[in-house]
């Protein structure tokens, strides 16, 4: 009697840890894959049964954490083909435990790296089959996706001292959507040796824009054509991370900038890993020995820029640099016959229209003295009316040019004839 009263609370003990066993086997059974995250970071970017794929960058080295009761106790992985060629592999380097409580996740998790073609240029689908305790495999499907192509265009600039490239004179436009950064220097700018710092920044958006990205990896754009000796990149901000916009930055080498003489157009091209790319072009134009810093004005000191027949007027002009040498200055009238010298020093010639004056000094701001004439224009038509006809003045720093740049400018009359 006293045997069997011994042998009965062994039976009740094995009945328990046959049910204890039966119950950790069966949590172990239903263990699987259930959400994944960045690594080292709480936002869940694919849950199993969401109806979509984990989308991973396309790439070496692209780490991505994966959570499942169990997946830690004997981890491993493969990958399977969906669609689509390209070899992909991934391997676990790390794990850790539901005991770690990680963000509040009372789950084990192991951390992925996948290796995958950079050139891709169409999405593949893979599917890593993961390890779980009992032996058997839990399914998380995966979608590699390739770089999409970036549009580049020019962003802002910024010139510190402010305008200390340009002096108010010079210009830095963004041109053809933003695709051309013209950079016109301003006269004088080979010698001039100030303090400069001018920032461009561009900015690099993917097109088309990325539908959806769980898993990215930090990448470089390539980046060729730079003229290396105007621009320098600056390094980390060709860093990025898709799907974002990046603004890749470039620092203008101001010494070699001012030192031009002639023209300087180029071509630079920024590409993703898998070749894709789009370009932008920066054209430098250098300063000239001298330039007009804003608009002539040609005016009669009473009558402003309506001028009575016969009345004298000045056109004045203000120069980038004092001409201290003395610096020939053409002008030409519109209409020959409908205007004529105001003094001795403006050498006029009337059968073409065209007169040149020197002015010389520590000043910048001079007058072309002129006079308004009435009778009949060279195309037969009057000089002047009651209310005025109107008459333009073009004016060139140096010989007769083209009719643009810092070197050309103009100004408009009107003539009146009186009752």
């Amino acid at each position: 009697m006293e045997l069997v009263n011994r042998i009965q609370p062994l039976r009740c003990l094995t009945v328990i840890l046959l049910g204890a066993s039966m119950l950790t086997l069966a949590s172990r059974t239903d263990a699987a894959v259930e959400f994944v995250t960045q690594v080292g970071q709480c936002t869940k970017v694919d849950t199993i049964g969401d109806g979509k794929d984990a989308n991973i960058q396309a790439g070496s080295n692209v780490r991505f954490e994966v959570w499942g009761d169990g997946i830690d106790v004997n981890p491993g992985v493969r990958v399977a083909v969906d669609s689509g060629s390209g070899t992909v592999s991934a391997r676990i380097t790390g794990k850790h435990g539901g005991a770690e409580n990680r963000c509040g996740f009372v789950k084990g998790s192991v951390e992925v790296e996948t290796d995958s073609p950079e050139d891709l240029t169409q999405s593949i689908q893979r599917s890593l089959f993961f390890r779980m305790p009992a032996g058997d495999e839990s399914r998380l499907q995966t979608k590699i996706i390739p770089f999409n192509k970036v549009a580049w265009v020019w962003n802002t600039t910024q010139q510190n001292p402010l305008n200390c490239l340009t002096k108010g004179i010079g210009t830095i436009q963004q041109l053809n959507q933003n695709e051309l950064l013209d950079i016109q220097l301003p006269p004088g700018s080979a010698t001039d040796q100030s303090n400069c710092v001018v920032n461009l920044s561009t900015r690099a958006t993917p097109d088309p824009l990325y539908t959806e990205v769980d898993v990215s990896a930090e990448r470089t754009f390539g980046l060729t054509g730079a003229p290396t000796n105007l621009i320098t990149a600056t390094p980390d901000s060709l860093k990025f991370r898709i799907p974002g916009v990046e603004q890749p930055l470039f620092t203008l080498n101001i010494a070699n900038v001012r030192a031009i003489t002639a023209n300087q157009d180029r071509t630079m091209t920024l590409s993703v890993p898998n070749g894709r790319s789009d370009t932008l072009r920066v054209v430098f134009h250098p300063g000239g020995v001298n330039g007009f810093t804003q608009a002539a004005r040609c005016a009669n000191a009473q009558t402003g820029t309506t001028i009575n027949v016969n009345d004298t007027f000045q056109c004045e002009i203000r120069l980038a640099v004092p001409p201290t040498n003395g610096q020939l200055i053409t002008f030409e009238a519109v209409d020959r016959s409908c205007v004529a010298g105001g003094a001795d020093s403006v050498q006029y010639k009337a059968a073409i229209g065209v007169g040149t004056i020197t002015v010389s000094g520590t000043g910048t701001i001079f007058q072309i003295p002129l006079r308004a004439l009435g009778g009949t224009s060279s195309a037969g038509t009057p000089c002047a009316s009651e209310l005025g006809v109107a008459h333009l003045i073009k004016i060139w720093i140096g010989e007769r040019d083209s009719e643009s740049g810092l070197d050309f400018t103009q100004a408009q009359i009107r003539i009146r004839s009186l009752k």
